[in-house]
Order: structure tokens, then C-alpha cells, then sequence
């Protein structure tokens, strides 16, 4: 079984920039069209709701921090280059 785009999905990743900036969030949605991850990052149950878009041609380093609500019959490790292979 191949990894799919829906299979990133509600990871907890930490993404390091070019920039060496940290950013830590929850794998919300994806944009095929510019290459762009979009994280959550705030907690679910916050009242307002944070998200980051993220490039992925800015991105040096992922992380996945947790598989999060993830069923675990679809629980895979991920790395960068499964994701920019993916929005490729």
C-alpha cells in the first residue's frame, strides 16, 4: 500500500524553514496547485482557529511529532521527500 495525501493527514509535524524557523501544527489540508502544506496550529478546541501555509519548497526539515487521531491501520512514517512526492 502507497502512501497517499490523505494519509498525511492529522500528523503532528514540526517543520523547520530555510529560515531555520520552527513551526509545530497538525497536518490540516494540502495544495497540490502551489505545493503548499497547511498546518493547524492551534488546539482544536481553541476558539479561534490558527492555520500556517507552508511552501514546500521553503520547508528543510519534517518531523512527525504524532500520528494524532490517525486510525492506526493507516499509520505509516512519513518524511519530507514522501511528502514532496506526493504534491509534486
Amino acid at each position: 500500500m502507497s502512501l497517499t495525501l490523505d494519509d498525511i493527514l492529522g500528523y503532528k509535524v514540526r517543520i523547520t524553514n530555510v529560515f531555520d524557523t520552527v513551526t509545530e501544527g497538525t497536518i490540516y489540508t494540502f495544495n497540490t496547485n502551489n505545493t503548499a502544506i497547511i498546518l493547524q496550529t492551534s488546539e482544536k478546541s481553541d476558539d479561534n482557529q490558527s492555520f500556517k501555509i507552508i511552501k514546500c519548497s521553503f520547508i528543510k526539515q519534517i518531523e512527525c511529532v504524532s500520528n494524532g487521531n490517525i486510525n492506526r491501520s493507516r499509520s505509516k512514517d512519513i518524511n519530507f521527500d514522501d511528502i514532496v512526492s506526493l504534491l509534486d
